[in-house]
């Protein structure tokens, strides 16, 4: 999930500010920080998405962090000493991946970061994991039971069943109309009545379908990759019949059956799904924050070469380092304000 900064990009020029980069909502924001997010990233995304979307990452990982400091001091919250024994934990844990004070002190200067800076990174995942209890934990303003989670996973997924005709292997006009006709057949016969486990296993094409043609799929809107599928699936009511659906894959026939609650308690069984909510939540509730955020550049950010800092996560991969900003804490935390050592 990309979250959306209001970004103004502005020149500060001044050689007292060489140690920082940016500044965010006012917050200034330290070379080396930018360094880690934009090194994590890069070796995150990079790939995938290339160098615009690495920035873009960086930019909006930051921006995050401001947030969550912004509002664990709004809030009045604290970390606990079990909070900062995990941070030294974490500290640790690096230091011995790196094999010792020599791998951990190289670690950082490639990235350009202090021993102080590294311990405020690692302090916003307790930072987040309290925010999320204060916000979203028993009490909270923006609370929601299980319950009420489950009813609304429920509205957003489709239970269906299908019968598919294949188009892979055609060739010419006339086997495309052809299998049409075929798939109007089968479409004829499903509204007249017929079983449609049995149309399914006599028609359908989909392995899985023919395996399990009574489990069926169920979908949130988006998952087909089809708009046209979307369509003609999301506007059925439960034991409904769609018309012939054609798409470059082939042609569907789709009956919605109802969200079935042993299904429903398998997704929540473990309290997994509940949580992933719970984040995607927060998620949107930092976004939220961070849209009037204005983002100020200084000079030194234009002549910096951050990718020297994707070296270090390249070398040491990113599983210490946190995950992306989908409704998860990244390890990262701003400066604390105007000084930072």
């Amino acid at each position: 999930m990309l979250l959306v900064i209001a970004a103004t990009l502005s020149l500060v020029s001044g050689c007292a500010t060489k140690p920082y980069v940016m500044i965010i909502d006012g917050m200034k924001i330290r070379q080396g920080t930018f360094a880690y997010y934009y090194g994590y990233s890069y070796a995150t995304y990079y790939s995938t998405y290339g160098d615009s979307t690495v920035t873009y990452y960086a930019l909006t990982n930051v921006s995050q962090h401001v947030a969550i400091y912004r509002l664990f001091e709004q809030y009045g919250l604290e970390l606990t000493e079990e909070d900062e024994q995990s941070i030294e934990d974490a500290r640790q844990a690096k230091i011995d991946e790196l094999g010792g004070q020599a791998g951990y002190a190289a670690f950082l200067k490639t990235i350009g970061l202090t021993d102080k800076l590294y311990r405020e990174i690692l302090a916003i995942t307790p930072m987040y994991n309290k925010l999320k209890e204060y916000l979203y934990g028993e009490g909270g303003s923006e609370y929601m039971s299980e319950e009420e989670v489950r009813q609304i996973y429920a509205d957003l997924y489709a239970h269906e069943v299908h019968i598919f005709i294949s188009t892979a292997d055609v060739e010419t006009t006339e086997d495309q109309d052809a299998l049409y006709a075929l798939a109007e057949e089968a479409h004829d016969r499903a509204v007249a009545g017929e079983n449609f486990t049995d149309l399914i296993l006599e028609y359908g094409d989909d392995a899985y379908m023919a395996e399990y043609p009574e489990d069926g799929y169920y979908l949130a809107e988006g998952d087909s990759g089809s708009d046209v599928i979307d369509e003609a699936l999301f506007n059925l009511e439960v034991g409904e019949i769609s018309d012939v659906v054609t798409t470059s894959n082939g042609f569907f026939i789709y009956k919605r059956l109802p969200i079935e609650e042993d299904y429903l308690d398998s997704v929540f069984a473990d309290g997994t799904m509940y949580d992933s909510y719970i984040d995607t939540s927060l998620s949107y509730y930092l976004m939220d924050v961070m849209t009037d955020y204005d983002i100020v550049y200084y000079e030194t950010f234009y002549e910096v070469d951050f990718t020297t800092a994707a070296a270090a996560f390249m070398m040491t991969g990113t599983s210490s380092t946190g995950s992306s900003t989908t409704g998860t804490p990244t390890t990262g935390t701003p400066t604390t304000g105007t000084t930072s050592n």
